[in-house]
């Protein structure tokens, strides 16, 4: 049982993270925040 919860546990951070980083991704979209990462570009 304590490794089905570990696994759950693994599976919702990595599910959260990943919705985190999509929705930063999206926002920096929206917003046009190019000049935050500049060394992308270049």
């Amino acid at each position: 049982m304590i490794e089905a919860l570990a696994l759950f546990v693994a599976l919702f951070v990595l599910l959260f993270g990943g919705l985190t980083v999509g929705a930063l991704r999206a926002s920096d979209r929206e917003a046009g925040q190019v000049d935050a990462r500049p060394a992308v570009r270049r």
